[in-house]
């Protein structure tokens, strides 16, 4: 491909028409938002620390992210990858409160395999507690 080809020019650039309906807020906004986020955060290294903070650079991110963003394999796969995580584990939350009190130490707080914990059903654990032994209880 030759980099000056009008296709893929105009695929660089962003109209002021195009930019105010990518940031009209609505579902496709909030949709394209968390994309971002999660594409950001895993691809990029990104870190935020407000929704509003993603907002912001969402908004104000370079037409060849958006172009990346929104037709990347990658970028759909951490969206996906996030969202299967946080169905399976669920951060703790002391480990929220000290993760956005203490930004400096955020990434090794939310990296702690400690900081998470999954989902238990305590009508399971009551019903495999009649036949456990004394051993297996400790």
């Amino acid at each position: 491909y030759d980099f000056n080809d009008p296709i893929l020019r105009e695929g660089r650039t962003e109209s002021a028409e195009q930019r105010a309906k990518r940031i009209k807020r609505g579902p496709k906004y909030d949709a394209a938002v968390k994309r971002y986020k999660a594409y950001a955060e895993r691809v990029l290294g990104m870190q935020f620390n407000s929704d509003e903070e993603v907002r912001e650079s969402y908004d104000n991110m370079p037409i060849t992210s958006q172009v990346a963003l929104n037709e990347s394999e990658v970028a759909r796969n951490a969206d996906e990858s996030k969202d299967r995580a946080s169905a399976a584990l669920r951060l703790r939350r002391f480990a929220s409160k000290a993760a956005k009190t203490y930004p400096g130490a955020r990434n090794e707080i939310l990296q702690n395999p400690q900081s998470y914990y999954s989902k238990q059903s305590l009508s399971a654990i009551k019903n495999s507690l009649a036949t456990m032994t004394d051993q297996e209880t400790k």
